[in-house]
């Protein structure tokens, strides 16, 4: 999907639509979405702390962290995040409505993988190491990790620190 396409889906989207895109497009793995409580954000909620075997802390740009927020203010500490959504499938209905109401070309076709897809190949444009991307977006099977040596970059290989990891939902 292009910037354009995803800036687009933010717009429309509702607030949990909101928090979801700006979740996936921070790194947190579509299986991880569904673990996450109150407790899970640090700093007021510019960080997300990702537990488990691809335990990692992720930074939330600042834009994300007003939605997330007003998401969680009602929400109990350790009550997920998400009160009505129970699994992968709930969260892809919720992309594939924003989907039809941003008017996308063939919206039916979009799911968390897809937009997973998409922050992926942002950052490996951008110069991001093959090796380094799991420190961000947690696994990813060897097999799809290699499609991504067909991705342009737009200059040479970067650190991680050199990397915009913001991807720009917000235009």
């Amino acid at each position: 999907m292009s910037v354009a396409e995803n800036q687009a889906l933010y717009r429309v989207a509702n607030k949990q639509g909101k928090v979801l895109l700006a979740l996936l497009y921070s790194g947190v793995q579509v299986e991880e979405l569904a673990l996450l409580s109150k407790t899970s954000f640090k700093d007021n909620y510019a960080r997300v702390q990702i537990l488990g075997e691809q335990s990692r802390i992720l930074n939330i740009d600042a834009h994300y962290s007003l939605a997330l927020a007003e998401l969680c203010e009602s929400k109990n500490d350790s009550a997920p995040i998400w009160s009505n959504l129970i699994g992968k499938d709930d969260f892809t209905q919720i992309i594939l409505n924003a989907a039809h109401d941003a008017e996308l070309a063939f919206p039916d076709q979009l799911s968390a993988d897809t937009l997973r897809h998409s922050y992926i190949t942002y950052l490996v444009s951008q110069g991001a190491r093959l090796n380094d991307l799991e420190l961000i977006v947690g696994h990813i099977p060897p097999r799809d990790l290699a499609e991504y040596r067909k991705v342009k970059r737009q200059g040479p290989l970067l650190e991680l620190a050199d990397i915009d990891l913001y991807y720009p939902l917000i235009s």
